[in-house]
């Protein structure tokens, strides 16, 4: 009896699994079901929407690319996207100190963002992903580089706040603690 039972849950799952030789049982999808494949909201969690997002990360160019292979200008845009990001979260209270994430940002031609793609790291303080998804919507809708490119861009690295480099930090400190002697 164990055997038959066995045998008939294992038939079951065969059955129950899409292959090649078995497809004929897989039904379509509709067209509103392919067509939410490939929509895609101005800011998601990465790892969500990856048809549609590997479809646009092929799209465009890069945005070191943009920059004419200058590292230092690339650089210099992407830390005041990061600044911009950081001066909008104090402008509408929102404590974005502590969180560090991956970001993969879309520009189009005219350097305005058309989606972001996040992923906090584990070593970021906690915050719930939607509000971070709300955040970030109201950035995108509020931010964009000032000037004109030839095609659409994107750009994916790391991003820890606050933004506040070493060194000017330490001679913040420094300054802080001179000033109290």
């Amino acid at each position: 009896m164990r055997d038959i039972l066995i045998l008939l849950v294992g038939i079951m799952f065969i059955l129950s699994t899409p292959t090649h030789a078995n497809s004929h049982f897989v039904q379509p999808f509709s067209s509103i079901e392919q067509d939410s494949l490939t929509a895609l909201p101005k800011v998601f969690l990465l790892g969500n929407h990856e048809f549609a997002y590997e479809k646009l990360s092929g799209e465009g160019t890069s945005l070191l690319a943009i920059c004419e292979d200058d590292f230092k200008v690339a650089h210099g845009k992407w830390n005041s996207l990061l600044k911009e990001m950081e001066a909008h979260a104090d402008m509408i209270n929102y404590d974005i100190k502590g969180v560090k994430m991956w970001l993969h940002v879309f520009w189009d031609d005219n350097g305005k963002i058309n989606n972001i793609a996040f992923y906090l790291k584990p070593n970021s303080r906690n915050v719930k992903t939607e509000e971070m998804t709300a955040f970030l919507t109201d950035f995108v809708n509020n931010y964009h580089l000032p000037s004109q490119y030839d095609e659409s861009f994107s750009h994916y690295s790391g991003a820890a706040f606050p933004t506040l480099n070493w060194k000017k930090k330490s001679r913040i400190t420094t300054a802080k603690i001179k000033g109290k002697d």
